[in-house]
């Protein structure tokens, strides 16, 4: 809902290229607020789709942020015991490390915020985000928008981002932790802008990757990844894909998923070398995997081969690429066949995806999988579940007729997919 005035960023910053060197110059002190200080600034309206200034005080200052609080729910939906937990989460502690806050954690990992203000201590702003919330369906948890960090209409000139505080309740544990887990996901977009600002040397990165790495910071934050259920019903989708409306949460959690199996694969430095690479997309995954401290021979067609069968597999046991260490990774729910009898049918692929089909039922399974697409176009494999749970992987042949006269007595099941 950004993406025009995000536009207007990019196009000032490719017809100001010095921008930000010049900027450095302007502003020569900090912000030096102090707690009672009011001020009003500039925030989105998400159903009119347009900016407004919003009446607020400095409640509380931590060693790295300012603690804005909305004027008009002040002591009723924020509370200065809520401000003061806010502060104690970024600056100094989270589920993951409780002697290092959000700040530390996401810097080390992903790398410096930028710092347009002149001001080391980042702005968070907390507020009733009018995004057409009023009892009941989605709302906004927060955001960054880069249009303040230039000088143009609607811009603070500053690194600030925003937090909802309605319907989220700041006086309850599940309250607080979704509000902090929305603020290490949005530090992440303020650093992200950093590397890739879209001036030169630093193009934009896809959406895919920009979201999926801080929904990475949610979890090396120590908060859950972000829900796989969505996910584990539309698995065959392209990859890269980010749409609009309520199709968009089914992107949030492919995007999680991904980019939290290559944080489990290869670790932190994966996560900061993917987000100060000069790439972007496939090239910036690339890019990474050859530059890590410990060799890879993997590319970016592996690690997604990788991740289907992890997805179809979690077990690590029989292959380190195959399983996740994260919780809350569910295996994906497969098109189940239970009728030993189908005879044939029509499965169409999308780029950078995959299809899942289940056989449980019947007796001396054959089968074969004939690739319309050509030459080399699908990859199959086979996973062997025993009546124990133990499970087998094999490779497949596309054209080639596989008959397991073991099914239905050795094998309880068979869950074979195809990706592109």
């Amino acid at each position: 809902m950004l993406e025009k005035s995000e536009k207007e960023v990019t196009k000032f910053l490719r017809e100001n290229p010095n921008y930000f060197e010049e900027a450095k110059l302007q502003k020569k002190t900090a912000w030096n607020f102090t707690v009672g200080t009011a001020k009003s600034w500039f925030a989105y309206n998400f159903t009119s789709e347009s900016f407004y200034s919003v009446p607020s005080t400095c409640q509380a200052i931590g060693t790295n942020c300012y603690v804005f609080v909305e004027d008009a729910i002040w002591n009723s939906r924020v509370t200065l015991e809520n401000v003061n937990a806010i502060i104690t989460d970024f600056d100094n502690s989270t589920p993951a490390n409780p002697n290092k806050g959000i700040y530390q954690t996401d810097v080390e990992t992903f790398g410096n915020p930028p710092d347009v203000d002149n001001d080391p201590r980042i702005i968070i702003l907390i507020l009733d985000i009018k995004d057409g919330y009023s009892g009941s369906g989605g709302y906004v948890a927060g955001y960054f928008h880069s249009v303040n960090q230039i000088a143009m209409a609607n811009s603070n000139n500053a690194e600030i981002y925003y937090l909802d505080a309605n319907p989220s309740n700041l006086s309850t544990e599940d309250g607080l932790n979704n509000v902090m887990s929305t603020t290490a996901h949005e530090f992440q977009h303020m650093i992200h802008f950093n590397y890739h600002d879209g001036t030169s040397g630093k193009p934009e990165q896809i959406t895919f990757l920009n979201e999926g790495l801080s929904l990475s910071a949610e979890v090396v934050c120590g908060y859950p990844i972000y829900s796989q259920g969505y996910y584990n019903s539309e698995y065959n989708h392209y990859l890269f894909d980010w749409r609009s409306g309520d199709d968009v949460l089914k992107d949030y959690s492919r995007a999680a998923r991904y980019v939290n199996y290559l944080y489990d694969q290869f670790g932190v430095e994966f996560l900061t070398k993917l987000v100060q690479s000069k790439n972007t997309g496939v090239a910036a995954i690339n890019e990474t995997l050859i530059n890590l401290s410990t060799p890879t021979d993997l590319r970016f067609p592996q690690t997604i081969e990788n991740w289907f069968t992890a997805n179809a597999l979690n077990n690590k046991i029989i292959n380190p690429a195959w399983g996740y260490s994260i919780a809350n990774v569910n295996k994906v729910n497969p098109l189940n066949h239970p009728n030993p009898n189908y005879q044939s049918g029509t499965i169409t692929v999308e780029k950078g995806a995959v299809d899942y089909i289940q056989f449980t039922a019947g007796k001396n399974l054959s089968i074969k999988f004939d690739d319309f697409a050509g030459v080399n176009k699908l990859k199959f494999k086979a996973i062997k579940y025993d009546f124990s749970g133990n499970a087998t992987v094999e490779d497949l042949v596309a054209n080639t007729q596989y008959t397991y006269a073991d099914f239905g007595t050795n094998f309880k099941n068979n869950f074979i997919y195809g990706n592109e």
